[in-house]
């Protein structure tokens, strides 16, 4: 092609392109507005038709603002004759069943095996109907330790749970927390807390409804990682200071780090876009500052979490690596293959892939946040930056400047709990003391 001239094909290329953008961007702006329109249209008929049948004009108020949202409707209830149980709000779909999900089935497995009681999964939502034992196995948990059945709840229009007086219920998420503190109950029940939720909305109805969930009066709290229950102490909700909390237990394969000499370095990154709290966009961009720095030139950076991360490309040249949601089995297997982990988390939890990373023996490089200001309690080879691209950026240059003695020295520092039955037993004694 002669100097000054145009390469036509690129021209059209980028024409069709942006084209396709334009129409693209104009059918979702013209589906979402749709949707929502369809979606409100659906539940205003919805609304008519349950009200006329039963011959009134309109719901009242509180029936309005019931059938707003599936999660905060009301769970019809009905009394049973069946042995006293601890019953367990939550999802048995594997594909929901890692992180807290996994926790809220531990915590209320260890309280029913504690008092002696039967455990109920009662199931609030989920694309299937799934088996509880086939799940409790899945989570390495013995069906025999203590006996789990379950029931079918996610109609909340239609589906009834059967309650006896004396059941102790165990929630996790506000939604679950708000429906039970509506009940008519005189026993508390138990509400794992294992983030700051209302942080997981904007300014909203739902930030607001949150908070109320802690406002109740009616549960007996327990938290999952002392530095939750540290930051909840500074809040109004309730006592915090006292109240029950376990370490999470990172149980690992024995599987040893597999770097060779010749290997090109490798950063893990907790890539969750749909996640506001995982600061996707500040951790993109941490990682491209710190890959301008000599000291990272030529590392691989992998990302997994999500299969809604975008293709780009850093300034070193080499493209992210996207593993989407890696299975449980797959994930574990692959810590000690890498030499860094950049897990951002805006609230006060410090997330589990920042305790698996450093548990493997990993550097970990995370965000402050209000009270979340040192983990060296848990592992020397957790570091904290405040959450911005700069200082994350440089968080990961001091780690890549670690020596293998200084590696070693900081991996010895802390404790994090290798058994979920050990670290559990003193929790669940405490509050099953709380419960009688």
């Amino acid at each position: 092609m002669k100097e000054g001239t145009v390469d036509t094909r690129a021209t059209l290329t980028e024409f069709a392109l942006r084209a396709s953008r334009k129409a693209a961007s104009i059918v979702g702006a013209t589906a979402h507005s749709t949707e929502s329109r369809m979606s409100w249209v659906q539940a205003s008929l919805s609304h008519k038709i349950d009200f006329a049948m039963k011959g009134l004009d309109c719901p009242t108020a509180q029936q309005y603002l019931d059938g707003c949202s599936r999660l905060t409707r009301p769970i019809k209830t009905e009394e049973t004759s069946r042995q006293p149980s601890i019953v367990v709000l939550g999802i048995l779909d594997t594909s929901a069943i890692f992180g807290g999900m996994a926790t809220l089935f531990r915590v209320a497995a260890a309280l029913a095996q504690q008092m002696g009681r039967p455990l109920v999964v009662a199931q609030t939502m989920g694309a299937t109907n799934a088996n509880a034992c086939d799940t409790f196995r899945a989570l390495g948990l013995t069906p025999d330790a203590v006996k789990v059945t379950s029931v079918d709840i996610r109609d909340r229009t239609n589906d009834v749970l059967p309650l006896h007086e004396d059941d102790i219920v165990v929630v996790s998420a506000w939604w679950d927390a708000v429906a039970i503190s509506r009940m008519d109950r005189k026993r508390e029940f138990v509400y794992l807390i294992q983030d700051y939720e209302p942080i997981f909305y904007s300014n909203s109805d739902d930030f607001v409804a949150a908070e109320v969930s802690y406002l109740s009066g009616k549960f007996v709290p327990i938290f999952n990682t002392s530095e939750l229950r540290k930051f909840f102490a500074t809040k109004d909700y309730f006592n915090a200071s006292d109240a029950c909390f376990f370490e999470p237990a990172v149980e690992l394969p024995a599987i040893p780090r597999s770097q060779r000499p010749d290997d090109p370095h490798k950063l893990f990154f907790y890539a969750r876009p749909g996640v506001a709290r995982n600061l996707f966009r500040t951790g993109l961009a941490a990682i491209d500052l710190a890959l301008g720095q000599p000291e990272m030139t030529g590392w691989e950076v992998h990302c997994a979490g999500s299969t809604e991360v975008p293709e780009v490309r850093f300034r070193n040249g080499t493209k992210l690596i996207r593993h989407g949601k890696m299975a449980a089995h797959d994930y574990f297997a692959s810590l000690g293959t890498y030499d860094m982990c950049l897990s951002p988390m805006l609230a006060p939890h410090p997330n589990y892939p920042t305790l698996e990373f450093a548990m493997a023996g990993v550097p970990v490089v995370t965000t402050r946040w209000e009270t979340k200001t040192d983990l060296e309690h848990y592992s020397g080879l957790i570091r904290l930056g405040a959450p911005t691209p700069e200082a994350l950026a440089e968080r990961m240059v001091e780690v890549a400047r670690m020596t293998d003695i200084e590696r070693a020295t900081r991996a010895q520092q802390g404790n994090i709990p290798t058994a979920w039955d050990e670290t559990l037993a003193p929790a669940a004694s405490k509050l099953a003391e709380l419960l009688k």
